[in-house]
């Protein structure tokens, strides 16, 4: 990332749900979930942001399957990914069944 103009700004979004998320999963559609994910990963690659942070609820499951399913996609992208897991703000009974301390 260097350039010769020096510092240049570029777009992050650092709190961005996958398909698949645990609390309010709002990518589910009549297409296929593989067909859901192929799509976000489309759209993410079109972006102008080029650093994402996949946030989800007491997992990180669904940064995994995003990042394997991106990279097949994408294998040469210079997107970067970070997992943002959010450990507060609901009970864990309206994670889909994800247990805390256990």
């Amino acid at each position: 990332m260097n350039d010769s103009r020096g510092s240049l700004w570029r777009k992050w979004d650092l709190h961005i749900h996958a398909p698949g998320t645990k609390k309010n999963d709002q990518y589910s559609t009549q297409k296929s979930t593989e067909d859901v994910l192929d799509l976000y990963c489309d759209k993410i690659e079109q972006s102008d942001v080029v650093v994402f942070g996949i946030t989800d609820y007491f997992s990180a499951d669904s940064y995994f399957a995003f990042l394997k399913r991106f990279k097949e996609r994408y294998p040469d992208s210079k997107k970067v990914f970070f997992p943002n897991v959010v450990k507060g703000g609901v009970k864990p009974d309206q994670c889909g069944g994800v247990k805390v301390g256990q």
